[in-house]
């Protein structure tokens, strides 16, 4: 697993249950967003992470995905 996406895990594992945004995945980790994207995705499909529904983001002024560690 390459250092970003140990990041990307990194930080879900400080909300196992709640999970973040990818939004909120760039902030922490100031990473831009593609690089976010692609990695949570690649992640995603490993089922290293899981999609946990959606929260409301008030800078993209609707709903958007969250991502937690898979259990």
């Amino acid at each position: 697993m390459n250092s970003k996406k140990a990041t990307i895990i990194g930080i879900c594992k400080q909300r196992p249950k709640t999970g973040f945004t990818r939004r909120e995945i760039e902030e922490k980790s100031g990473f831009t967003q593609c690089t976010v994207a692609g990695r949570v995705n690649e992640l995603v499909s490993s089922k290293a992470l899981e999609p946990s529904g959606t929260r409301y983001c008030t800078r993209a002024g609707h709903a958007v995905g969250v991502v937690r560690v898979a259990t």
